[in-house]
């Protein structure tokens, strides 16, 4: 008992005493939940760092070691055998652990290579519980790096947690095109190309199959055939199918060919799938 009291006093005190740097930063990864990463260490750094909890130190260790005191005399009293080792080891270890591990405080630098996000650095976390956090992490972002390194090259650190299905239903449910040029393609849709169909310009098998509307869609723009524009007008401008096809105000070609078409509904998609738009980093990742 001795010995185990005299090792496990100098192991503890070597915690203590061995020079440790004043505030260490470490790195840690999440992919793709770092607004819930960064909240739930910000809450263990108050947690850790509140008044209460530092004041409750002493009377913990005073209950703890009553109680030990209690049961080696009752462990006496009923004639087995017992010293003061028994408990005093377990005691002044866990005061040298929370004088080295807890005391301390240490920062952890959260990234996020799936959002594009971070560094935010939350400080005033326990050092034994970032060495422990920062340590576990370190080695799974070494077996993360490993995989996504010897696989699809858009692999996890892109698509964790189905990024690239999350952003497909978003772009589903969002309005992709402004209210304006997507009336204006239904009414041209209406009025020209159900016209071009009937006349035999385009075939249905062709709309079925093709890959790139636009080819199509440009066979139907009759001069002769009239239609509306809602682009610059929200109550409707009347156009011809050809001016509502390539007007360079009122025709669909040349709206959404512009790419300012489409920033709002982009922006729209990349901050439901937890980007923010308005970092540039974070947009080029969406």
């Amino acid at each position: 008992m001795k010995k185990l009291f005299s090792i496990g006093i100098v192991a503890a005190a070597a915690l203590v005493l061995i020079p440790t740097p004043a505030h260490a930063a470490w790195e840690y990864y999440t992919y793709g939940g770092f607004d819930s990463v960064v909240s739930a260490w910000q809450k263990c750094a108050l947690i850790f760092s509140d008044s209460n909890y530092n004041g409750l130190f002493f009377p913990i260790v005073m209950i703890g070691a009553f109680i030990a005191i209690t049961a080696v005399y009752t462990k006496g009293l009923m004639g087995h055998y017992a010293t003061i080792g028994s408990w005093a080891v377990p005691t002044m270890l866990g005061i040298l652990i929370y004088l080295a591990l807890i005391l301390p405080k240490d920062s952890l630098m959260i990234y996020d290579p799936v959002l594009n996000q971070g560094p935010v650095e939350v400080s005033g976390i326990p050092t034994g519980i970032s060495v422990f956090a920062g340590g576990m992490n370190e080695i799974q972002v070494g077996l993360t790096d490993i995989i996504d390194t010897s696989a699809d090259p858009v692999g996890y650190q892109q698509n964790a947690g189905g990024m690239g299905f999350n952003i497909l239903l978003n772009t589903s449910q969002t309005l992709i095109l402004p209210p304006g040029i997507q009336g204006t393609i239904k009414q041209y849709t209406k009025d020209c190309v159900e016209f071009a169909i009937e006349t035999g310009k385009i075939s249905a098998a062709e709309l079925a199959s093709t890959t790139d509307f636009r080819t199509d869609f440009a066979k139907a723009a009759n001069p002769a055939i009239d239609t509306v524009s809602y682009i610059v007008n929200s109550a409707g401008d009347p156009v011809s199918c050809q001016q509502a096809w390539s007007d360079p105000s009122e025709g669909i070609l040349d709206a959404v060919d512009n790419p300012a078409t489409w920033t709002e509904s982009i922006n729209d998609i990349c901050s439901q799938s937890g980007f923010d738009p308005t970092i540039p980093a974070e947009l080029n990742q969406c």
